[in-house]
């Protein structure tokens, strides 16, 4: 019997290391098998993508949101970017900024810069997640330094450091992000890095190159903010990075004044009283003073005083009712 142990144990161990070759054999037909349905996996995904793209350029985006939703359903990132974008602008999908930022969220933990920065918007403005000013900025850093950007992480990365709550205040840091943004034609940025060349804060004081950024600011399109308008006839009513013009001044007033931006209508008010850009007249200088004055303007309240006194019985009811029928309008698109 103990002669017969060790042919037992030379037995065993060949059953074994033949079920070890046998092991290995599988785990290598395995591994092939499975890189080839990942292939095929990825053949699919990206004749889904070529699909939306298609049904995209031929303005279907109901059949694109299908196809990109197949893919981004499989992982892919880039169609994940693309599913998170339809549900942001509303396209193919009803809006839904909440599935926005979730897709975008899949594909930015993939490492899709795109996608990590349209989160740090969204948390920037708390849209489809709530507000938060340290996740906005974590997930912009990141996206900031990619070839293709979007312009909006750029100008989002100038508030931060501008502001200085979240990240160390450095106006030169703001300065910078907004210039990429703003030669991008980012009409916001455009309009922030005027106001930093105006003051002098992130670089070298300049009111050429205020004036500048600033006039592309307010001619960039009908969604600027009004502001923009008021600080650019400052420059044109002051001679500042520009000749002195009057008439300018008031153009650029008069389209904050119309969108109901209390310092333009008490600009305008005064401008008319002065007669400066415009014929004197005192019944439009006690309208625009008294809407400004209803708003709390001090100023506004003695500017419109001061031009119902150069009125008539007649003419002080007229500004009255123009006032009171006064309305404020959407702002529109000027040619400069």
């Amino acid at each position: 019997m103990r002669k017969l142990f060790p042919v037992v144990v030379a037995g065993i161990l060949a059953i074994v290391l033949s079920s070890g070759a046998f092991c290995a054999q599988s785990i290598d037909d395995t591994t092939k098998q499975l890189l080839e349905e990942r292939e095929k996996n990825e053949e699919l995904v990206q004749q889904w993508i070529y699909t939306a793209k298609r049904e995209d350029r031929n303005e279907n985006p109901t059949e694109a949101m299908k196809y990109y939703r197949m893919a981004a359903d499989r992982g892919d990132s880039y169609a994940q970017l693309c599913v998170g974008m339809l549900y942001e602008w509303g396209r193919g999908v009803k809006k839904d900024d909440i599935e926005a930022a979730r897709w975008y969220r899949k594909a930015a933990e993939q490492g899709m810069t795109p996608a990590q920065g349209r989160l740090g918007v969204l948390y920037s403005i708390g849209h489809g997640v709530q507000k938060d000013e340290v996740e906005a900025f974590k997930w912009l850093r990141m996206a900031a330094d990619a070839e293709t950007v979007d312009t909006d992480v750029h100008f989002f990365l100038g508030i931060a450091y501008s502001m200085g709550t979240v990240v160390h205040k450095n106006d030169v840091e703001a300065v910078k992000f907004w210039r990429k943004a703003a030669q991008k034609g980012h009409a916001l940025s455009q309009g922030l890095l005027g106001n930093a060349y105006f003051e002098g804060n992130g670089v070298q004081r300049d009111f050429g190159e205020a004036y500048r950024w600033r006039h592309m600011a307010a001619y960039s399109g009908p969604d600027i903010p009004p502001v923009f308008w008021v600080s650019l006839g400052y420059m044109h009513y002051e001679g500042r990075g520009t000749p002195q013009n009057y008439v300018e001044a008031m153009k650029c007033y008069m389209q904050a004044a119309e969108q109901g931006l209390t310092t333009a209508q008490f600009n305008v008010g005064l401008m008319y009283a002065l007669g400066r850009g415009v014929q004197q007249d005192f019944v439009k200088a006690y309208m625009w003073s008294s809407l400004a004055a209803t708003q709390g303007d001090l100023k506004a309240t003695k500017n419109r005083d001061f031009a119902a006194s150069k009125l008539t019985p007649a003419q002080l009811a007229k500004a009255q009712k123009l006032a009171s029928e006064w309305r404020p309008r959407a702002a529109k698109v000027v040619l400069p």
